[in-house]
């Protein structure tokens, strides 16, 4: 049974696809407003889930669980040209390099200035840098969007490297829609990387020489970070049990017995 409500097929997703998406939150009618665009978000599929960059900083969604009022609130791209799986895999893998990255509110709101003024990015995301960036890593060809560490949801919208993937949106069944609004698991997983992440950044931040050399955002930060300093593996792993990280997969065990022995 229909549920008037919309949901991605993803069995036609491909990996290193693009989902820009708009909504009625107050944040993204202000930013659709600001950028005269029908998207506030962008994200990255890398194949089962997505990547992005939200408030609460870089980490992974399901696709599943995104469910829209209108189809026109959602729209995937695709690389015109086809990506070989090197290229594929080198987007995909940078973006996964850069979750538990704070995101960066300054450079998000004032893109357009600082694009114009050529303002040096910070090592902090933003949902469409994020998605950028890891096509420029990549060395893709982005055409015309020519600053990628500061460009918009509408400007990704614009590239002329991408286009839209018809058919991907569907009616989502009244299944889809309740599995969706369900307590999500990987929110849990969210808030106990960034506990311990947030305990490593202010144990560095609090050495004046240890600062000036690092600033810990994404998880592989932590682990260059302990290659030069094992004298704090101890603390780091003590974050990391306290947090609950560790423990996390017997959440998913739970939810999923028929996976495991």
């Amino acid at each position: 049974m229909s549920s008037n409500k919309f949901i991605l097929e993803r069995s036609l997703l491909r990996r290193a696809d693009i989902l820009l998406t708009g909504d009625k939150s107050l944040t993204s009618l202000g930013i659709r407003a600001a950028t005269a665009s029908r998207y506030s978000h962008a994200a990255l599929y890398i194949g089962g889930t997505t990547i992005e960059a939200t408030l609460d900083g870089v980490f992974s969604k399901s696709p599943q669980r995104l469910i829209f009022d209108k189809a026109t609130d959602i729209l995937v791209l695709r690389a015109k040209r086809p990506l070989s799986e090197e290229e594929v895999n080198a987007i995909c893998d940078y973006a996964q390099s850069k979750v538990g990255s704070l995101y960066s509110v300054n450079e998000a709101i004032t893109v357009r200035a600082r694009s114009l003024l050529r303002h040096k990015e910070s090592e902090r995301q933003f949902c469409s840098r994020l998605v950028a960036k890891s096509f420029e890593h990549a060395n893709f060809n982005l055409i015309n969007l020519r600053n990628p560490a500061f460009c918009t949801p509408r400007q990704l919208s614009l590239c002329q490297a991408f286009e839209p993937v018809p058919g991907v949106v569907r009616p989502a069944s009244e299944a889809e829609v309740t599995f969706a609004m369900t307590e999500d698991p990987n929110q849990t997983h969210q808030r106990q990387t960034y506990d311990w992440l947030g305990k490593v950044r202010h144990l560095v931040g609090e050495n004046e020489e240890l600062a000036k050399k690092w600033d810990i955002q994404a998880l592989d930060d932590v682990n260059s970070f302990l290659l030069a300093h094992p004298e704090y593996d101890q603390q780091i792993s003590e974050f990391m049990q306290s947090s609950g990280y560790l423990e996390f997969y017997k959440i998913e065990s739970i939810n999923n017995p028929h996976r495991y022995s």
